[in-house]
């Protein structure tokens, strides 16, 4: 196995997952199989006396391991058991709840071979709800070593290891049932800073049997609380061991002044955006006021002009049928004043044939003595002549 920090590109990673024989070990190991790192081996770490058969052979494309499987593991000693059984250069770990992306192994074994000073290296972690769905909650606190004192931020799959600090003598500490992740990692922070990568390739079940993930936070400070315990018993464990110097750095990152004044400095100008806001609200609403005023004005106006055009409209109407009533009656007129025309010309055509056939009879003297004066006249012509 690879013993210097320069290993190769294609270096073997161990993931190391322990597992109780939970149906969720599936998707572990689906995710692992889809990384895109191409040299990775897996040490299943049976803690319990479970039959992984079945699953073991819808796996089989995975350089897989078995260990255990006797008797029941503590978690960690299920984690030590799969330390001593891992061949790789890197190692990290992954619970049979948990999952992590395809790039997780690539990309943070790219990361800590891209420089020498840190041995360990972890990305931000997203949790979930138990059927798998996510939440909003993500583990993104950058690498601090006195803030390591008093914390875990690190969940145990967001973390690959060289595995150089083992050969430090770094295990996990059988004696913590729970918290036995942070130890681990308080030992190998005597070796190595962490480097931290800000991108989501973890991903953390919430439902799990640690006992660490409570919703609330002030019962890892109850002295009858299991997590209270653990804590208790994980400061009288290091607290030896701890500076002067890593305790004060500890204390000071507990101390709340300068955050108290920067919450104080963000609460005014909160304060401060929220009064603009409200004056200008204020303005917005004596704006709308006005306008509503106008809009009720218009409406007014649009219902006066609505009724003078019904009346307009009716009046319309009313002239219209008056006007067809005129025409009506013009036309009769017309008709009326043709008939009489009519009746004029029959009347006069008659009273020429009166006057004609009277004027004839009253004449007849008058002709009759034009003839004889014709007579009269014809005759002495004659007389004349001979």
């Amino acid at each position: 196995m690879p013993t210097d920090s320069n290993a190769s590109n294609d270096a073997l990673v161990s993931i190391i997952c322990r597992t109780t024989g939970r149906t969720l070990l599936d998707d572990a190991l689906s995710s692992i199989a889809a990384q895109t790192y191409p040299n990775i081996e897996v040490i299943l770490v049976n803690a319990g006396t479970n039959d992984l058969q079945q699953l073991i052979e819808k796996h089989d494309s995975l350089q897989l391991k078995v260990v255990g499987g006797e008797s029941n593991l503590s978690r960690a000693d299920a984690a030590n058991l799969g330390l001593e059984s891992a061949e790789g250069f890197y190692l990290m770990f992954l619970d049979d709840d948990d999952w992590v992306s395809d790039s997780h192994v690539s990309s943070l074994v790219s990361q800590l071979q891209d420089q020498s000073s840190v041995k360990a290296v972890y990305s931000c972690t997203q949790k979930t709800l138990a059927d798998g769905s996510l939440t909003d909650e993500i583990f993104r606190q950058p690498y601090d070593a006195a803030l390591l004192l008093r914390d875990n931020f690190m969940p145990i799959h967001s973390v690959i290891f060289e595995r150089t600090l083992i050969d430090t003598g770094c295990r996990f500490d059988s004696a913590f049932n729970i918290l036995e992740d942070w130890d681990f990692w308080l030992q190998l922070s005597q070796h190595t800073d962490f480097l931290f990568v800000d991108q989501i390739s973890a991903f953390y079940r919430a439902g799990g049997d640690s006992e660490t993930g409570q919703e609330d936070i002030s019962v890892r400070y109850q002295p009858d609380h299991v997590l209270g315990k653990a804590r208790a018993k994980l400061f009288d464990k290091w607290l030896s061991k701890w500076s002067g110097s890593e305790i004060n750095k500890m204390l000071g990152s507990m101390d709340q002044a300068t955050l108290i004044s920067s919450l104080q400095q963000s609460i005014k100008e909160r304060d401060d955006k929220l009064q603009s806001e409200h004056e200008i609200n204020l303005k917005h609403q004596a704006q709308i006021g006005n306008l509503l005023k106008e809009a009720e004005s218009d409406r007014e106006k649009i219902d006066r002009l609505q009724h003078s055009l019904k009346d307009a409209e009716k009046t319309t109407i009313d002239q219209g049928q008056h006007i067809a009533h005129l025409d009506q009656h013009i036309e009769n007129l017309n008709s009326h004043s043709q008939n009489l025309e009519e009746e004029v010309s029959r009347l006069n055509s008659n009273l020429s044939e009166i006057t004609n056939s009277v004027w004839w009879r009253l004449a007849a003297p008058l002709r009759f003595l034009r003839r004889r004066a014709r007579n009269k006249n014809s005759s002495h012509s004659a007389d004349k002549d001979i």
